[in-house]
């Protein structure tokens, strides 16, 4: 896979233990903590690049290119979405595409994401 140091990151605090989504989507709270995912489709703040304990500084991918962990397998060019888990999933149509993945992989492994929340639309 290449390796793309242009990206934007942003520094939140953990709400709650993160350790099990790294490079998945995360959410913002009210006051700026960030949580898993809670639904699929949402909006999302970004790409969670560390593994942070509760209240420890998680630090999250909003805008360029990331590792994404896929829910299932999928191939490159593919819009994404955010499943409940935090995994990438392929947009369907009405849904929140996050990105597209510039690399594709299997179930359960890493492909690299262009997350481009900037032009984020429904299909």
């Amino acid at each position: 896979m290449a390796e793309y140091t242009e990206r934007f990151v942003t520094s939140r605090v953990a709400s709650g233990n993160l350790d099990g989504s790294q490079f998945c989507f995360v959410r913002q709270l009210g006051n700026a903590d960030v949580i898993s995912v809670a639904d699929s489709g949402s909006y999302v703040l970004g790409v969670l690049q560390n593994k942070p304990q509760n209240n420890d500084h998680a630090a999250v991918v909003f805008l360029g290119s990331t590792k994404i962990k896929l829910a299932n397998s999928l191939g490159a060019g593919i819009p994404i979405m955010s499943a409940v888990s935090g995994f990438a999933v392929r947009a369907s149509s009405g849904q929140v595409v996050l990105g597209y993945l510039m690399t594709g992989a299997t179930s359960g492994a890493y492909g690299e994401l262009n997350m481009n929340y900037s032009h984020t639309g429904s299909l």
